[in-house]
């Protein structure tokens, strides 16, 4: 399968090395196994209290972003990996910004489920990422119409 070279792809390099955030989350924090949301925690450190392979494989790859832009006046989000090593993605799905979350096994990068959202972009010259986040009691947490946020009681449940 291929892939524009302006459409980026998620090369998940976390994929097994969130296997290892669950075991050494600090335990002061533990609802941060796995990788929350964007730059990690609150403060952004970005920082993961455990290392990481070496990047040196792409285990699976998928596309997020369906209508890719000519000129990438994009800033595409984070993924989010839960404790489970399931990896959240959102996607763009048109070109004017339609928005879904893909769940995805991080072992395989199957399917378990989408999301769509009616979040609408912001007016202006670049297209602001679309990124949800964890909450400390598993919950997923995505962007909505208006300021409003859509709340999925489990993140790795299909059926939530």
């Amino acid at each position: 399968m291929q892939f524009s070279r302006s459409s980026l792809v998620v090369a998940v390099f976390g994929v097994l090395g969130a296997a290892a955030l669950v075991a050494a989350a600090p335990s002061g924090n533990t609802w941060l196994r796995g990788w929350p949301g964007y730059g990690y925690n609150a403060q952004h450190t970005a920082k993961s209290p455990v290392a990481t392979q070496p990047l040196v494989t792409i285990h699976w790859q998928t596309p997020v972003d369906l209508v890719p832009p000519g000129f990438l006046g994009i800033h595409y989000g984070s993924p989010v990996i839960t404790a489970k090593n399931n990896v959240l993605v959102t996607v763009k799905t048109q070109a004017g910004g339609s928005f879904r979350l893909d769940c995805r096994k991080g072992s395989d990068g199957t399917l378990l489920y989408s999301q769509t959202t009616d979040y609408i972009l912001p007016q202006w010259g670049w297209i602001p990422s679309c990124g949800s986040t964890l909450t400390p009691s598993r919950q997923l947490a995505t962007p909505a119409i208006g300021g409003t946020v859509l709340v999925r009681s489990d993140a790795d449940s299909a059926t939530a």
